[in-house]
């Protein structure tokens, strides 16, 4: 038995074609994903790494997929509609704010303040979390959300 390539074209694997196809069609993920442990770090560094938080968007998808981010806080109204885009077979990772406002005002998340994110999208697309934080120690934190 023959091993693929490393370039791994449709025609290696059997029936990829067809999942390419269906996938550039329908996309793959959910519209929505929510993330209930969101926490952006402190900006230290350590080595190569600075702490930060990123949200990663995968759209396989022939068309673009038009994001809202809504952001939830324990102690205040939630943030609704940050609005952002990521284009048909791409990936994109998002660091707060994660988009812009509708009518371009402006909005920072605070440090060190835990809150909650949903996304929201025009076609499936698959979202991961990620945060890497640096004080008191290096520590890198990943998960997928729930959809």
């Amino acid at each position: 038995m023959s091993r693929p390539s490393a370039s791994g074209t449709a025609e290696e694997f059997p029936g990829a074609g067809q999942l390419l196809q269906r996938d550039q069609q329908a996309g793959a993920g959910r519209q929505v994903w929510y993330f209930p442990d969101a926490d952006l770090p402190w900006p230290d560094k350590y080595g190569p790494f600075a702490g930060h938080e990123s949200l990663l968007v995968l759209n396989v998808s022939a068309r673009d997929a038009d994001i809202c981010v809504d952001l939830f806080w324990a102690d205040r109204e939630p943030i609704l509609g940050l609005r952002t885009s990521v284009g048909a077979q791409r990936i994109a990772c998002l660091h707060p704010p994660y988009g812009v406002l509708p009518g371009g005002a402006d909005f920072e998340v605070p440090v060190r303040t835990q809150y909650a994110i949903r996304v929201r999208a025009s076609v499936p697309v698959v979202c991961q979390y990620g945060r890497i934080e640096c004080r008191p120690a290096f520590g890198m934190y990943t998960t997928m959300g729930w959809a």
